[in-house]
């Protein structure tokens, strides 16, 4: 018994992060589709500013492709998202959660 106890704590603290990670994963999904989105309807501006949004107070990385002088209507514009995870932050670990989606350019 006086094993289990520190073993079943060690299993409840690792199902925790992994649902913060999780969690963290669906979140950096759904930036990249808010950033693609915006990138397709109003250019690279409305698409930083709507992973910034997506993001809250963590650090985000954003790349469109291709840049914005190649694209035209019809064409695909790709966002891919690195969100900063939240998951092992109270460790002094930084986790980055990649996202990516892409879009058909509309304006």
């Amino acid at each position: 018994m006086a094993l289990a106890t520190p073993l079943l704590v060690v299993l409840l603290v690792l199902l925790l992060h992994a649902a913060v990670l999780g969690a963290d994963v669906v979140a950096a999904q759904a930036a990249a589709q808010q950033a693609a989105r915006a990138a397709a309807v109003g250019g690279d501006a409305a698409a930083h500013e709507a992973v910034a949004e997506a993001a809250g107070h963590r650090p985000v990385r954003l790349l469109l492709e291709p840049p914005p002088a190649a694209r035209t209507v019809g064409d695909r514009v790709t966002a891919r998202v690195e969100l900063s995870s939240a998951a092992f932050a109270p460790f002094g670990a930084t986790v980055w959660v990649p996202g990516q989606a892409t879009f058909a350019v509309e304006r």
